[in-house]
């Protein structure tokens, strides 16, 4: 995902990377080094959903690939 944001980048590469790990919104502000407001507005701009969204459309798009995979 090519962005201008640095910042979303981050966010979203710790999000793609830690995604079924215990994560939380939080855990992805500290990163983005932005606020959880600010991080949000960028979020809901770039990819038309919230970081929450994110890591929880992230997590189920592994799980759905592991159990295509095993079998």
């Amino acid at each position: 995902l090519a962005l201008d944001d640095i910042r979303l980048a981050r966010a979203i590469r710790f999000i793609r990377e830690n995604a079924c790990r215990p994560i939380g919104v939080p855990d992805v502000v500290r990163v983005a080094g932005i606020s959880r407001t600010l991080l949000e507005r960028h979020f809901k701009k770039q990819l038309g959903r919230s970081p929450y969204s994110e890591i929880m459309r992230v997590c189920m798009q592994r799980a759905v690939e592991l159990l295509a995979t095993s079998g």
